[in-house]
């Protein structure tokens, strides 16, 4: 019997963020943290009326999309750094290159302009 090809998910070619420090990534943790306490403390808490518990979590949710927005936007900048990382890595290559070879290049057309 055969083990089943799976897809992969769509979380799979999501790359992690480089420019996302420890410090930042601590940071976004401990907020997620207290958003989350937050939330359940005001689904336990009996004492605040049922127009504050909707207004709360609804902060609430919207903290955490801003959340989701900021981690979208940190990897579509990660992913655009490393693609402006490449090409001058590309440009730096095609310049050195271009001067190793010069001086070959300029004998070359030295001896066939003598001819």
């Amino acid at each position: 019997m055969q083990t089943p090809q799976r897809k992969p998910g769509k979380y799979t070619g999501v790359k992690p963020d480089p420019n996302l420090t420890p410090a930042k990534y601590r940071e976004l943790q401990a907020k997620l943290e207290k958003l989350k306490k937050a939330e359940g403390k005001i689904k336990d808490d009996t004492t605040i009326s049922v127009q504050e518990k909707e207004e709360t979590l609804a902060h609430i949710k919207e903290y955490r999309f801003i959340l989701t927005d900021l981690l979208k936007e940190s990897k579509q900048c990660a992913n655009e750094l490393a693609q402006v990382e490449r090409l001058q890595r590309q440009k730096r290559e095609q310049f050195e290159i271009f001067h190793h070879f010069r001086e070959i290049g300029q004998k070359r057309l030295e001896e066939f302009s003598s001819l």
